[in-house]
């Protein structure tokens, strides 16, 4: 009867690496395919962005085209330069701005049942 209960402790030890190296197997295909799918993800997106900068550099030239010949030619250092307002005044005046933007229009209904931006 030992020799038996040997040969099922061997058999059940036998599976169980059985079962074990199953499991790295599929870890490791698992494993491999995700690889692929992210290097496929990655080349897709790289792609997606090369369009998309030819693109922009398509509509840049465009709308540089549409400039006159003086401005198409001057420099952007040359445009921040001559420029006499600091950051300071520009941060300001945008303030300024968004505070009147902020303030959000009211909807006044007349007897006629109109709506009048106020």
């Amino acid at each position: 009867m030992s020799a038996r209960r040997e040969k099922t402790a061997t058999n059940q030890q036998d599976k169980e690496q059985q079962i074990q190296e199953r499991r790295r197997r599929r870890m490791a295909l698992f494993i491999q395919q995700f690889e692929k799918d992210a290097q496929e993800r990655v080349r897709y997106l790289e792609a997606k962005l090369e369009s998309m900068l030819a693109t922009v550099d398509k509509i840049f030239k465009v709308e540089l085209m549409k400039m006159p010949p003086s401005l198409q030619n001057t420099l952007m250092g040359d445009i921040i330069c001559e420029e006499d307002a600091s950051a300071s005044e520009v941060s300001i005046a945008i303030r300024n701005e968004a505070r009147e933007l902020d303030q959000p229009f009211r909807l006044i209904t007349s007897k006629r049942c109109e709506f009048k931006l106020n």
